[in-house]
């Protein structure tokens, strides 16, 4: 019997267990190319303390404001806290420490930091109802609507496009992608999550119940993305530069015990199927992906949810 290297038409990935820093459970939300991840680790009682994932320890963020997550990591490793709009502040995490961002001082959710520190988001526009912001050089700005009162910016590439949603004229809701202070109107029936720096857009088809699809928006054009085998339904979560979409699928109606972290590379893959043997987790969603196709993951063995990384290997030794 001879061995032979045998290349993988498909991803395998082994899987880093990232901890629970001593609470019942962790969840992950981003990740950048450094393979650094940022989420929250779940108390007993429910309450959300941020971490973020480097050099092989989880670091809680001391924090003496309850319930944050880190929700945006850039490659310097510069992070966004949010707490969602019943606090004022969202907090950067530089230099290894917190700190409000200056000149902010009402409330706000960010949802994503470049790579250069621009913070794109929500904020509270009346009572309840949101805007879409950019914060830039110390500097906030309302980034306008499609002919609406509201929307709401999530996601910033390198080139400095923004997607988001808006509400139009006639109260409905649509993509937008903002290049150059022009605002295009990708149209409705789409939930966008992320942009790459190709202007490639993961997002959620948002009007059928319990049969939504992961969508890619590229070159000018929705593309349905499908579901993996044996699946009735997919969310689009991230994208990186390579293409690569990550989010999560549903075999019945959705529900955290009949969910699987799903990929997108030509084909959706369900995760569960390519991770190398006996790793003993069953993957649960997938939240974010890098560009070297490292995945930040939640998972469940044991009867305990953590935080994952799961990390591509391209070939296997086979006999």
């Amino acid at each position: 019997m001879t061995l032979a290297v045998v290349a993988q038409a498909q991803p395998h990935y082994t899987v880093t267990n990232l901890g629970t820093a001593g609470e019942s459970s962790s969840i992950p939300r981003a990740i950048n190319s450094r393979g650094e991840v940022g989420g929250a680790v779940l108390s007993a009682t429910h309450d959300l303390t941020p971490f973020i994932y480097k050099d092989g320890n989880m670091q809680l963020l001391p924090t003496s404001i309850p319930n944050g997550l880190v929700v945006s990591i850039n490659e310097r490793g510069e992070a966004i806290v949010s707490y969602g709009f019943e606090v004022t502040p969202v907090v950067l995490y530089k230099h290894r420490q917190l700190q409000s961002l200056p000149g902010v001082n009402f409330p706000i959710y960010a949802a994503q930091i470049s790579d250069s520190g621009d913070v794109v988001g929500s904020y509270q526009y009346v009572a309840k109802n949101q805007r879409a912001f950019l914060y830039r050089d110390r500097r906030f700005q309302d980034l306008g609507t499609l002919g609406g009162n509201l929307a709401e910016a999530v996601s910033i590439n390198s080139r400095k496009q923004i997607v988001g949603l808006s509400s139009v004229a006639s109260g409905n809701e649509d993509t937008f992608i903002l290049s150059n202070g022009y605002m295009q109107d990708l149209g409705p029936g789409f939930f966008p999550n992320k942009i790459n720096d190709h202007g490639q857009i993961i997002a959620t088809q948002n009007n059928v119940p319990n049969t939504y699809h992961a969508f890619m928006y590229s070159g000018g054009i929705w593309r349905d993305l499908g579901v993996p085998a044996g699946f009735i339904a997919s969310y689009g979560y991230d994208i990186n530069n390579q293409g690569q979409a990550v989010g999560v699928c549903y075999n019945v109606n959705p529900g955290p015990l009949n969910s699987s972290g799903s990929l997108y590379e030509g084909q959706m893959y369900d995760l569960n199927t390519l991770l190398v043997p006996n790793s003993g987790w069953t993957i649960t969603g997938a939240e974010a992906i890098n560009d070297w196709g490292q995945i930040a993951g939640t998972g469940i063995r044991n009867g305990q949810t953590q935080a994952l990384l799961l990390s591509p290997v391209r070939s296997v030794i086979r006999p």
